[in-house]
């Protein structure tokens, strides 16, 4: 053999056996065997590798990273190993890898990114916005256990809302290494908090870049959704956002309200026909309980209830003349119509935000960020006050449900918007008097 084909042979061979390595090396990553008793405890699926990196663009565009690993060891764990994700418009999502391996670490299945497509799903009867495009990669196996990696970004318009980073958000599932970067300007004005976990950013400049790094291992697998609630989690917001071309502040509650304020001042203007409505209703009681409690069946008859999710964000409201010429409206619609109602009959009311459902995201006195998904209202009473769920066909006036009680919401007054507690237990008001 001659010399250059000796060495020929050579460089060949040297190749071969990287490619054998770096094949082994990455069949290690992903063999089971490793996976210590205390993760593998109470676990359907185990998050082998989450990593995210969210990068600010300015105040206009948030860009997102993930990379998911995750071990399913049994039927119940499957959708853990799957990617569904729900898009807001505006927004886009495309997947970079999505493969499967069995339980020694050699690879089954890889799906072609390029087929890999949303499909579009219309909102329901009580919705007249438009639906959302899902994105849905499917890889499973009948044998268990096996691992898939899937690699996807998001790009999302506008700051005002930043997804929570919370590596374990389903029961019996459990993490072995967690980890979220932010990239942002060196002098970009946003703030973090963490929560359930004691660990501080690792920070790095690079490319003029700001990078912050927090890492989490071992997160063990809970069984129900109450202490699913205290596994660790992070939340990022911004002092001052941008959501459609609008800026607003969020350095404080204070602030935030009065942007919400501002941004629904002109919503409240009855038309005259309603105005007469209202005066003659009202004028039919001598008592204030009785006048909300009137108003408000009045409300409850008369409107129903749809979600519109249109305007900046969801949160700029359809004005009350819309909301009565239509016969419906949402949340934050029917809140605005029952606040300018009582008004019309002298009472002072509220609208306020807060995160609806029985297992809420916790709010902070000392972290402004937005949370909320819903509108209530909150009536001076001459005691204590008097809580109003808009949306309800069937609750008295005075009780919220379980769907809104007891957490804190965000009332918003002028210069004033502060967090206030719901009730934990209401004590409904009889049906109104004939008087």
């Amino acid at each position: 053999m001659s010399l250059k084909n000796k060495i020929k042979f050579g460089f060949i061979f040297l190749l071969i056996q990287l490619f054998l390595i770096c094949d082994a090396q990455s069949q290690t990553a992903k063999d089971i065997g490793s996976i210590p008793d205390s993760i593998k405890r109470n676990a359907n699926a185990i998050i082998r590798n989450y990593s995210e990196e969210i990068i600010f663009e300015g105040k206009e565009n948030i860009k997102i990273k993930i990379l998911k690993e995750v071990t399913v060891l049994n039927e119940f764990g499957k959708a853990e190993g799957e990617l569904l994700f729900f898009l807001s418009p505006g927004s886009s999502l495309k997947v970079n890898k999505a493969e499967l391996y069995d339980e020694n670490g050699r690879r089954k299945r890889k799906v072609f990114t390029d087929n890999i497509s949303s499909f579009y799903i219309p909102n329901d009867s009580k919705s007249i916005s438009e639906g959302n495009d899902v994105y849905y990669v499917e890889l499973n196996e009948a044998t268990y256990p096996y691992t898939t990696i899937i690699e996807y970004e998001i790009n999302l318009q506008g700051t005002l809302n930043i997804p929570r980073w919370k590596p374990v958000n389903t029961i019996n599932v459990s993490a072995e290494t967690c980890m979220l970067t932010v990239v942002s300007e060196t002098n970009s004005d946003y703030r973090n908090k963490t929560i359930n976990c004691n660990i501080s950013a690792i920070e790095e400049l690079k490319r003029k870049k700001l990078f912050r790094s927090w890492t989490i291992t071992g997160i063990p697998a809970v069984n129900n959704k109450e202490l699913l609630m205290l596994t660790p989690e992070i939340r990022l917001a911004f002092n001052e956002f941008q959501i459609q071309g609008l800026n607003g502040s969020m350095n404080t509650w204070k602030d935030f309200g009065n942007w919400y304020y501002n941004l629904n001042e002109d919503v409240y203007e009855l038309p005259s026909e309603l105005k007469r409505i209202v005066r003659d209703i009202a004028s039919k009681y001598s008592n204030k309980i009785d006048k909300i409690k009137s108003l408000y069946t009045y409300l409850q008859k008369d409107y129903r209830y749809v979600s519109i999710q249109l305007g900046i964000g969801g949160y700029k409201s359809q004005t009350a003349d819309f909301t009565y010429s239509k016969g419906y409206g949402d949340c934050k619609a029917l809140s605005s119509l029952m606040v300018a109602m009582l008004s019309e009959a002298g009472i002072k009311a509220y609208p306020c935000l807060v995160a609806s459902g029985k297992n809420p995201p916790l709010i902070f006195d000392e972290f402004a960020e937005n949370r909320f998904n819903h509108v209530i209202v909150m009536v001076e009473g001459d005691d204590s006050p008097i809580w109003i769920e808009c949306t309800s066909t069937s609750l008295m006036a005075g009780d919220l449900g379980d769907f809104t009680s007891n957490r804190l919401a965000l009332l918003v007054e002028k210069d004033k918007s502060r967090l206030v507690k719901t009730p934990l237990n209401f004590e409904t008001f009889p049906s109104p008097s004939n008087k």
